[in-house]
């Protein structure tokens, strides 16, 4: 099921910090891509952030996966977005 792919992603990305595995930049863009095909769009910008937070530098992948297709009409609300 396509759409439940970015709760089993998210999930996997809070396993691994329960076990003390800091996440790179390929764990976070596949999770960002995965909630980003899912609609889940104030999940991307969170994670986005948790990420630059981390001191994990995002390179092309994950600045694609959280751009918003062009015919969409989810964006981030402004409100999620920190400093």
């Amino acid at each position: 099921e396509k759409d439940g792919q970015w709760v089993a992603a998210v999930e996997l990305l809070c396993e691994m910090e329960k076990k003390g595995v800091l996440p790179q930049v390929l764990s976070y863009s596949v999770v960002i891509s995965a909630c980003k095909k899912g609609g889940q769009w104030e999940r991307v910008v969170e994670l986005f952030h948790m990420m630059k937070g981390q001191g994990v530098e995002p390179n092309a992948s994950t600045y694609i996966g959280h751009q918003p297709p062009a015919t969409s009409h989810h964006h981030p609300p402004l409100t999620t977005l920190h400093g």
